[in-house]
């Protein structure tokens, strides 16, 4: 009963994981709304 718990959890580290790794990439590239006006 605990195992969709550790599913869940598995789960929603997996997407904070991959959201934090594109918003640092996105940060890199130096917040285009700002320089390029793109976005």
């Amino acid at each position: 009963m605990i195992a969709w718990i550790d599913g869940i959890l598995a789960g929603l580290l997996l997407i904070a994981y991959f959201l934090s790794k594109g918003y640092t990439a996105w940060k890199l590239l130096g917040r285009p709304s700002k320089t390029s006006g793109v976005g």
